[in-house]
């Protein structure tokens, strides 16, 4: 049994690359907590993460909500693929915002590996995520984290046609909307 668990059959971008969903089963926990490092590690470039973070003794950042992507029913791992190479990850899970409507989707963690970054990976990738769960959606960025700041609100544009909401919050900006309209979940 294949610890992948397809989502999709991938889409061709315009630059030739498919780009896969994957569900990840528990016996791939160690790629996406390697994953994670890359992930931590890009955060201490734009912005501490959670205060001041420094690696632990064995030279880790960690992530100590990982096991919790397996034992939470309202929290989905996925790996992206490109061309069948692993090219990042997304976590989703319901919002636990405080103030927030209940059954408020969420991305509590996005990665892109550098190589496919600016390539469409991830924007593909995001409006796919969206897609697969209809619904009312909440994105954030930290304050620090310009890069997300600009990728989010072009992506979320663009998947919305502009029917978003922007606000600020303790943490930073983000972003809002409703993808419930449509079959697909897209209210393109």
């Amino acid at each position: 049994m294949s610890a992948f668990y397809c989502i999709d059959n991938g889409v061709h971008l315009t630059n030739t690359m498919k780009i896969d969903l994957l569900r990840v089963d528990i016996v791939l926990k160690p790629v996406l907590a390697n994953l994670l490092e890359l992930y931590l590690h890009d955060f201490t470039d734009v912005t501490p993460f959670e205060g001041t973070r420094d690696v632990d003794e064995s030279g880790r950042f960690g992530y100590k909500y990982l096991d919790h992507y397996w034992k939470d029913p309202a929290r989905h791992p996925f790996i992206i693929k490109a061309d069948g190479k692993i090219a990042g990850f997304v976590f989703v899970n319901l919002s636990h915002e405080e103030g927030e409507e209940p059954n408020t989707h969420g991305i509590s963690e996005f990665l892109i590996i550098r190589k496919y970054r600016h390539k469409g990976v991830g924007e593909q990738a995001a409006q796919r995520i969206f897609d697969m769960f209809p619904g009312k959606w909440r994105i954030g960025q930290l304050q620090g984290n310009s890069p997300a700041q600009q990728f989010w609100k072009n992506v979320i544009g663009s998947y919305t046609q502009g029917n978003f909401k922007e606000s600020v919050g303790d943490k930073g900006p983000y972003q809002t909307f409703d993808n419930s309209g449509l079959p697909d979940g897209s209210p393109r």
